[in-house]
């Protein structure tokens, strides 16, 4: 169905913060957030409740991870564009912003945080030259 939306775009689309709506629902914001970002594993009773109370026909929610719904699909070219900068016709773009941004979208960043601590793991290693500790 092309005109789903997330769970994050229903509740914004009432105005509700995280932390109201969970409290509407009788569940943490934590589990919120989970279900914004994955509503796959909610079940029947609590996705007819999220439905009622954002006022939206539960076939109109998307059910799955959120980055899989087709009305998300802009969501990494908004990031982008917010978390980039240009200057004498450089584009620079924060790594740090791009997930931030990403993050503040619905958008579990979690493997990307890992794959970049690992990249300043490997450049903080010490390294050895040819030269050093050779004995010629």
């Amino acid at each position: 169905m092309n005109n789903q939306i997330t769970l994050k775009q229903a509740r914004m689309n009432v105005g509700y913060e995280i932390q109201e709506a969970a409290k509407k629902l009788g569940v943490s914001t934590r589990t919120l957030l989970r279900w914004e970002t994955d509503s796959g594993p909610m079940n029947l009773i609590e996705f007819h409740r999220a439905g009622q109370l954002y006022g939206i026909k539960g076939d109109h929610i998307f059910i799955g991870k959120a980055v899989d719904c087709p009305a998300a699909g802009n969501v990494l070219a908004k990031a982008i564009r917010k978390a980039a900068s240009v200057e004498a016709g450089q584009v620079t773009i924060s790594t740090e912003a791009l997930l931030s941004e990403l993050k503040s979208l619905g958008v579990d960043v979690s493997e990307a945080e890992r794959f970049l601590d690992s990249l300043d793991e490997k450049k903080d290693a010490p390294t050895i030259t040819s030269s050093e500790g050779a004995d010629y």
